[in-house]
């Protein structure tokens, strides 16, 4: 394996660990590999300082530690600069598959996000929670993405409720039609079991509902309040409670854990991240399954770039060979930090939503301007006018 494709920097460390000298390394955050002479990986990691780190880690102590002492094997030094924790994180998940494909998702800092499963396609129709999802067209649905497993059950009980599914796809499986449910007889399931209504008919609640897990629902809860509003107009107060509690549990599809469901295929996504320094930005491409990056650029040359940005994410991810399993780790990647967001100085634009670029400059400008530099742009701007007095 060709480590020179995975780390962009390398220092050899001499035998004698009195003699090394980490100030060759930068103390920026990054990427790092220790090898042993014969260039073979020992450890590796991702950090925000990578001096401190490298150091911590290889600086010789007389105290007992649980950790290997390296200074006797460690021989050479790697790193790929990185510039904010997402950035970080990308290249040492791809660093991880490449080094260790056996374990390496023990050695990660994320976990699987999740999404709802819908496949009306089969003989018997299931919304499921699945972490593995596979974003290229396909009779199935995947809805997401969730950040626990937990959430997506509770997504999914939701429309179970909103639309009374049939919860016992075993016995739609056996096709057994000798006894109700307990489900059908508190009313929760439209009775497909027992022959309340037929297959076809139950697919097509189904449809129904994962078109309203899309988005589509006015179609749905308009006609819900008219019934409503015409049971409590004849005083059938029940059965108007009834469409109340259900559109009440429409609104919980709406809560902030489901803030990001959309189809698999519409998660697509534009990042922008620090690049360096207090006055670069980096952009990060997300097509479905598939993150690019483009090249670090200064605040005061977004106006130049931005169109370009758009471009890039409205062509998509090239024509190149990413299987399911690394397409759907580097989903979960993004939705890691998508519902962390709120500690992350990155941006995250969906392609949906994406502003005009006027206005996405000013955003990325407005979020990652250090108060030095827009200090400095200040005192930029009352010299020009200065010179401008001057001349008239």
């Amino acid at each position: 394996m060709n480590l020179d494709e995975l780390f962009g920097c390398k220092v050899d460390l001499p035998a004698d660990p009195s003699c090394w000298d980490f100030t060759q390394v930068p103390s920026h955050g990054g990427t790092w590999l220790i090898c042993d002479e014969r260039d073979r990986p020992i450890q590796l990691a991702s950090c925000q300082n990578l001096r401190r780190s490298i150091g911590g880690r290889l600086a010789r102590s007389e105290a007992r530690s649980s950790r290997a002492d390296l200074t006797a094997i460690a021989r050479r030094l790697r790193w790929q600069p990185g510039f904010s924790p997402f950035e970080n994180t990308l290249h040492y998940w791809r660093t991880c598959r490449r080094l260790y494909p056996q374990r390496y998702r023990k050695m990660l800092g994320f976990g699987p996000a999740w999404f709802l499963e819908a496949d009306t396609a089969t003989d018997v129709p299931e919304l499921v929670p699945t972490n593995m999802v596979y974003v290229r067209p396909a009779p199935t649905v995947y809805l997401g993405p969730f950040a626990t497993r937990r959430d997506c059950r509770e997504y999914v009980d939701l429309l179970h409720d909103l639309f009374d599914l049939c919860r016992r796809y075993d016995r739609l499986r056996q096709r057994r039609r000798d006894e109700a449910c307990a489900y059908y007889e508190m009313r929760r399931c439209c009775g497909v079991c027992v022959g309340a209504i037929t297959m076809a008919e139950y697919r097509r609640v189904v449809d129904r509902a994962v078109a309203f897990a899309q988005g589509d629902r006015a179609s749905t809860l308009e006609p819900w309040r008219q019934e409503m509003s015409a049971a409590a107009a004849d005083m059938q107060f029940e059965q108007a409670a009834r469409i109340k509690r259900r559109l009440e549990l429409a609104d919980r599809l709406s809560s902030p854990a489901f803030r990001y469901v959309r189809r698999a295929q519409d998660f697509t996504w534009l990042i922008v991240q620090p690049g360096g320094g207090t006055s670069w930005v980096k952009p990060f491409f997300v097509d479905q399954g598939w993150i690019g990056s483009g090249e670090a650029v200064r605040l005061r040359d977004l106006d130049d770039v931005v169109e370009h940005w758009r471009e890039t994410l409205s062509r998509g991810a090239p024509a190149e060979n990413v299987g399911s399993v690394a397409r759907a780790e580097q989903v979960w990647l993004v939705a890691h930090f998508l519902f962390k967001q709120e500690r992350d100085r990155g941006l995250y634009f969906r392609a949906d939503e994406l502003p005009a670029a006027s206005e996405l400059v000013d955003v990325i400008r407005n979020r990652f301007r250090s108060k030095r530099g827009a200090a400095s742009d200040a005192r930029g701007e009352i010299s020009d006018r200065h010179e401008s007095t001057k001349d008239d």
